[in-house]
């Protein structure tokens, strides 16, 4: 066998100041004939001319050689305060008959090790909460560096937007403390869910007066928040209310002291239950099991009415109704 190729890691991690990532490729599984394998970067969070050299080439083994080959990729340092970043070292098509294996690419980590105070801004520039979802939750984050202790002001700007302050949400401010190291923060907008059906609204959230040294510049200082409805429109489809009658329904009439929903037409049975053209449902669409006609009607129901509370009234083209010949 000629061999097959990996990365002896799947990932590795340099510092900064260490100039250079250096990557192991393994020669495994025979050592027969000369062979060689192509290698290149690729960009990540990293990106090659600003933390890294791009990088390619090609690794060589004469036959019975069954060492180890290094991959040098050079890491630039600089003064910028930065998060960990990545790229990715990928190996292409051998010759020589060689093979890859699991493990045809890595990931480098590169660690910065410059500090700084960081930047403050909001993770995104707008958010997104339910009616019923009581709490909008907001993350400020700090990036860029996190030495030392840190805080921010925050706060919602009260006729901004759509949403009213007092009816739709509850007004709030306040100031966020970052410790040494700390990199995110969450405070809470109180939502309040009103049961009025409404459009969706929205109001605006700022962040201001950061504490020196650290800076909100080219962050995301204003935010808009949208506020659901979770109440349905009129007219929108009721998915909670699952009825399925296995034929034609004609008549419905709603029973308002108990919230009882009375159905006539064809069918004769309703969510696997048996009901000869008349059934009762309760208020989420589930047939109510302790009204049952039985066989009673012979045939289509077309009109539902109530004389009293407990008497229903019908009307169709059957011509029997329990057995007493009562027709339509």
């Amino acid at each position: 066998m000629n061999g097959n190729l990996n990365f002896a890691a799947t990932n590795y991690s340099v510092l900064e100041s260490n100039l250079v990532a250096q990557l192991v490729v393994t020669r495994n599984f025979g050592s027969s004939g000369a062979i060689s394998v192509p290698y290149t970067t690729a960009d990540g969070t990293a990106q090659a001319g600003a933390d890294y050299a791009q990088t390619s080439g090609v690794l060589s083994w004469a036959a019975g050689d069954a060492g180890s080959r290094m991959i040098s990729v050079p890491i630039i340092n600089d003064s910028v305060v930065e998060d960990s970043e990545i790229f990715v070292v990928s190996l292409g098509t051998p010759t020589g008959g060689a093979t890859l294996g699991g493990g045809p690419s890595t990931t480098v980590t590169i660690r910065d090790e410059d500090v700084g105070p960081g930047l403050l801004g909001f993770t995104a520039a707008s958010y997104r909460v339910d009616e019923n979802g009581t709490n909008a939750f907001i993350t400020v984050q700090r990036t860029f560096g996190r030495a030392g202790e840190n805080a921010i002001s925050f706060r919602t700007l009260d006729g901004a937007g759509t949403a009213q302050a007092g009816a739709d949400y509850i007004s709030t401010n306040g100031t966020l403390q970052f410790l040494d190291g700390e990199t995110n923060k969450t405070f809470q907008v109180r939502i309040l869910d009103n049961q009025v059906v409404q459009a969706d609204k929205t109001l605006w959230l700022e962040l201001y007066n950061p504490l020196y040294p650290a800076s909100t510049n080219n962050q995301i200082v204003a935010a808009e928040l949208t506020i659901l409805e979770n109440e349905p429109q009129a007219g929108s489809v009721d998915l909670s209310f699952n009825a399925a009658p296995d034929n034609q329904v004609y008549a419905i009439l709603l029973q308002t002291n108990t919230s009882k929903l009375y159905a006539g037409g064809d069918f004769k049975q309703v969510n696997n239950y048996q009901r000869s053209h008349v059934v009762r449902f309760n208020a989420n669409g589930t047939v109510d099991s302790t009204f049952d006609p039985t066989t009673n009607i012979t045939s289509s129901v077309r009109a539902i009415a109530l004389q009293h509370v407990t008497n229903l009234l019908v009307g169709g083209v059957f011509t029997n109704a329990g057995g007493s010949g009562r027709s339509y």
